[in-house]
């Protein structure tokens, strides 16, 4: 008896908790960039690669983020909004003007390196995100584009 009392109160404490981290939302405002500065804009990719970029990259490396419906349940929320703010600080294709030319091509070969060890895009994203999941040829133009 003891021990169904302890469960019970150990399930309604969590069910506690988790309301209350209801209270603490994670800020999905998108940063504002002009159109001019973006990787898009300045690099004027083929239509299949901008296809498999936005699909696969733009949404954790650019201010044109879209958070699906569960970002807004805390803790998830805030585990998201971390991995979004880490994508960009290590890679900002809506800032990509901001790198000089020489980043700018470290960044597309350090890019096609972690897309061609299936490193990214990250598995959590991909299953939460189908249209990221890239075939090997797909992958393949990626990596081909970004290293020309």
């Amino acid at each position: 008896m003891l021990k169904k009392i302890n469960k019970k109160k150990l399930l309604l404490g969590l069910a506690v908790l988790l309301i209350l981290c209801q209270f603490k939302k994670s800020d999905h405002t998108l940063p504002l960039s002009p159109p001019e500065n973006d990787f898009f804009a300045i690099e004027t990719p083929p239509l299949q690669v901008v296809e498999l970029m936005t699909a696969a990259c733009y949404d954790c490396h650019s201010n044109h983020s879209t958070y699906p419906w569960y970002s807004e349940i805390a803790p998830i929320s805030w585990w998201i909004q971390g991995h979004v703010e880490k994508g960009r600080m290590k890679l900002n294709l809506s800032n990509w003007s901001d790198y000089s030319p020489g980043t700018q091509k470290d960044l597309k070969e350090k890019s096609a390196a972690v897309i061609e060890k299936n490193w990214m895009p990250i598995l959590t994203y991909k299953l939460g995100h189908s249209e990221a999941r890239m075939s090997d040829d797909e992958r393949s133009v990626l990596i081909e584009w970004l290293r020309k």
